[in-house]
C-alpha cells in the first residue's frame, strides 16, 4: 500500500510528537530524581526545543524547523540556565514566573519572524506574513491541545466501558507516566499536522474571532474614555488606593491593544471598514497612553513608599512596553491615510524590543531580586525604613543570591553607623525564627517569643471575657495558618480585632479546654474561617483543624462580621446537637447531619 504525502507528514508529524512526550517525560524523571541545575535546565529545553520544532514545522520543512528551533532554543535556555544562579536552590529559579514568563517570550516571539524570512516576498519584516503565522500558529496550538483533551476524554471513556466487562488494561497504562506523556505527543503532532493540511479552516476561524473581537472596541473605548474623564473628577487617590490597580489598567491597556491589532489585520483589504470601528480603534489608540501612563505612575507611587520589589520591578518593565506601544498607536493617528500602516510598523518594532527586554530580564542587565534587594537595603540605611520594618524573610528567603548579600551587608555594618543601633537584635531574632514575614500593607507584629504564642495571643479576642488561655494553644500553628489568623484580627470590625477565640467544651470528657477561632481573612468578609483548637487525649498538646459543620443557617444568611460582633458580645452558646451515634464492637459511627431525614412538608 502507497502512502501519499499527506501520511507521510502526519506519521512524521506522529513520530516528533511521540518523541517529544519521551524527551519530557525521561527529563522530568531525572529533575524529580536529581534536583540539579542542570537537570531542570535540560528537561526545560526539552518543552522549548520539541514544541518549536512541532509548531514550526508546517510553515516550514521539518529539517529546517528543527535546525532553527535547536539555534533558538539553545540561546532561550542558556539564557535561562544564566538567570537560574540567582537562586542558590534550583526550585527558587523554576517558581519564578516573571523568569518563565521571559523565557516564553524569547522562545516564542521569534518564530514568526523566522518562518516570514523563510517564506515571505518581505522577508522578516513582511508584516502580512508575520501577522498570518503568529496567529495560525496560536491557532493550531490551541486546537492541538483541545484535542489532546478530548482524545483522553474518549480514552477515559472506553477505560470505563471496557471496565464494566473485567478489562482493565487501559487504567493500567493510563497510570503509567511515560505512556501518558507519549501518547500525549502523539497525538498532538498529529493534530497539529491534520491542522496544517487544513490551513484554509485556520484561516477562516482566525477571521471569524477577529470580526468578533471587533466588536468589543465600541464599549472597551467607551470604558475608558469614561475612565479618563473622571480622573479629574475622582483624582488619582481613588485609583492608587486599590492594590491591584496598576495590574488593572495594564491588562486593559493590553487588551486594547490586541483589539487595535485585530481592527487593522494584515493588511487594509482585511481590515475593519465599517465608520463605527474605524473611529472607535483611532479614538482607543489615542486614549491610549493614558492607561500605561496612569499604570507607571501608580508603581513610582508604590516604589516611593514601600521600595522595589520584584513584581513592582516586572510591572514597571511591562508598564514601559505597554506604554511603547501606546505611544506609537497615538503617532500613527497623525498619518491620517496611512494610520493602519504605521500600527503594524509599531507591532513589529515594539515585538522586537519586548523579546529584547525578555532577554535583558535574564541577564544581570535587569536582575530583578538584585534591584529589589538593594533597593530594601538602601531605604533602611537611609532611615526611609524603620527597624521594625527591615523584612529580612525576604532579603534571604525570597530573593536569591542577591538577598543573602545584602544580608550578609547589614551583619558587617561597622559599630558607628547610624543604623546599627537594634539591628543585631533583629538579626538573632531572625535567624531563631522569632521573626514572621512582613505584610507591607499591615502593622507589623513581630513575634517575641520562641514558641511564636505571644503574638497571636495578643491580637485575638479571647470568650468568655476574662477567660485564660490553656497553654501551648497556638504552638502547633504553621506559619501561614498563623500569618492567616493575623491577617483576620488586622481586619477590624467597629473597630476592634475582627478575630475571636471562643473556650468552652465541644465535646464531653475531653482532656481539657476547648477552642474555636472564628474570623473572616479578606477584605470583603464574605467568607468566615473557623478553626479548631482540641487537646489530644493525655492533654500535652492541641492539634488544629480548618473548616467547620454549618449545621443552621439564618433566615437572613450569615453575615460574618455580624456573628463577630455577636461573639464579642457573648451573645451565643452551646447548644446540644441531637445525634445517635452506631455503636458495634467498640467502633461508633455518626451519620452525616446534612443528610438529615425529609420534614412532612418537604415530603408532600
Amino acid at each position: 500500500m502507497q502512502l501519499d504525502r499527506a501520511g507521510l507528514n502526519r506519521i512524521t508529524f506522529a513520530v516528533i510528537g511521540t518523541l517529544a512526550g519521551l524527551a519530557i517525560w525521561g527529563a522530568g524523571e531525572w529533575a524529580d530524581a536529581e534536583a540539579s541545575r542542570m537537570a531542570q535546565t535540560t528537561h526545560i529545553l526539552t518543552w522549548v526545543f520539541f514544541g518549536q520544532v512541532l509548531i514550526l514545522s508546517g510553515p516550514l520543512p521539518v529539517r529546517k524547523a528543527g535546525l532553527y528551533a535547536a539555534g533558538l532554543s539553545a540561546i532561550a535556555v542558556s539564557l535561562y540556565f544564566w538567570a537560574s544562579f540567582r537562586f542558590d536552590a534550583v526550585p527558587e529559579s523554576a517558581r519564578s514566573f516573571n523568569t518563565a514568563l521571559a523565557l516564553l517570550i524569547v522562545a516564542s516571539v521569534p518564530l514568526p519572524f523566522f518562518v516570514a524570512r523563510e517564506t515571505a516576498p518581505g522577508g522578516w519584516r513582511d508584516y502580512a506574513a508575520l501577522f498570518d503565522t503568529a496567529s495560525s500558529m496560536s491557532l493550531r496550538a490551541l486546537g492541538a491541545s483541545v484535542f489532546c483533551g478530548l482524545f483522553w476524554l474518549a480514552y477515559r471513556l472506553c477505560e470505563e466501558l471496557l471496565g464494566l466487562v473485567g478489562i482493565d488494561f487501559l487504567e493500567a497504562l493510563s497510570d503509567k507516566d511515560w505512556f501518558v506523556w507519549t501518547i500525549s505527543g502523539l497525538t498532538i503532532g498529529l493534530a497539529l499536522q491534520v491542522l496544517n493540511e487544513r490551513r484554509q479552516i485556520v484561516t477562516t476561524l482566525r477571521g471569524l474571532i477577529h470580526h468578533l473581537v471587533r466588536l468589543l472596541l465600541p464599549p472597551i473605548a467607551l470604558a475608558i474614555t469614561v475612565f479618563i474623564v473622571a480622573i479629574p473628577i475622582q483624582g488619582l487617590d481613588a485609583i492608587f488606593g486599590a492594590v491591584s490597580s496598576a495590574a488593572t489598567l495594564l491588562a486593559m491597556t493590553i487588551g486594547a491593544i490586541g483589539l487595535i491589532t485585530a481592527s487593522v489585520d494584515e493588511a487594509d483589504e482585511n481590515a475593519a471598514r465599517h465608520p463605527v470601528f474605524v473611529w472607535t480603534a483611532r479614538l482607543l489608540a489615542l486614549l491610549l497612553p493614558v492607561l500605561p501612563g496612569v499604570a507607571l505612575y501608580a508603581i513610582y507611587v508604590r516604589v516611593a513608599q514601600y521600595g522595589w520589589s520584584p513584581d513592582r520591578v516586572a510591572a514597571a518593565t511591562v508598564g514601559s512596553i505597554a506604554l511603547g506601544y501606546a505611544v506609537l498607536y497615538a503617532l500613527a493617528q497623525i498619518r491620517r491615510h496611512a494610520w493602519r500602516s504605521a500600527i503594524r510598523l509599531a507591532n513589529i518594532v515594539m515585538a522586537l524590543i519586548a523579546t529584547a527586554t525578555a532577554a535583558m530580564w535574564l541577564t544581570p542587565l535587569l536582575n530583578a531580586e538584585r534591584i529589589s534587594a538593594q533597593s530594601h537595603v538602601a531605604r533602611y540605611l537611609s532611615g526611609a525604613l524603620p527597624l521594625d520594618r527591615l523584612d529580612l524573610w525576604r532579603l534571604e528567603g525570597n530573593w536569591g543570591v542577591a538577598g543573602q548579600e545584602a544580608l550578609r551587608r547589614l551583619e558587617t555594618l561597622p559599630e558607628d553607623h547610624p543604623a546599627k543601633p537594634g539591628l543585631a537584635n533583629r538579626i538573632a531574632d531572625y535567624r531563631s525564627g522569632k521573626l514572621l514575614p512582613i505584610n507591607e500593607h499591615r502593622t507589623p507584629l513581630p513575634v517575641p517569643s520562641e514558641l511564636a504564642d505571644d503574638v497571636v495571643i495578643r491580637s485575638v479576642l479571647v470568650r468568655p471575657e476574662g477567660a485564660a488561655l490553656p497553654e501551648g494553644i497556638f504552638r502547633n500553628l504553621e506559619e501561614w495558618e498563623r500569618r492567616s489568623i493575623l491577617d483576620g484580627c488586622d481586619r477590624l470590625v467597629d473597630g476592634q480585632a475582627g478575630c475571636v477565640l471562643v473556650l468552652g467544651t465541644f465535646f464531653e470528657g475531653g482532656p481539657g479546654p476547648q477552642g474555636m477561632l472564628l474570623y473572616a481573612r479578606d477584605r470583603t468578609a464574605l467568607k468566615l474561617t473557623v478553626m479548631s483548637f482540641m487537646p489530644n487525649e493525655d492533654g500535652s498538646r492541641y492539634e488544629t483543624s480548618q473548616g467547620a459543620l454549618t449545621l443552621a443557617v439564618g433566615p437572613d444568611g450569615m453575615n460574618p462580621d455580624r456573628i463577630i460582633r455577636a461573639l464579642r458580645d457573648g451573645a451565643y452558646d452551646f447548644a446540644p446537637v441531637p445525634w445517635r451515634a452506631l455503636s458495634v464492637d467498640g467502633v461508633e459511627f455518626l451519620p452525616d447531619p446534612r443528610a438529615r431525614p425529609l420534614s412532612s412538608r418537604e415530603t408532600d
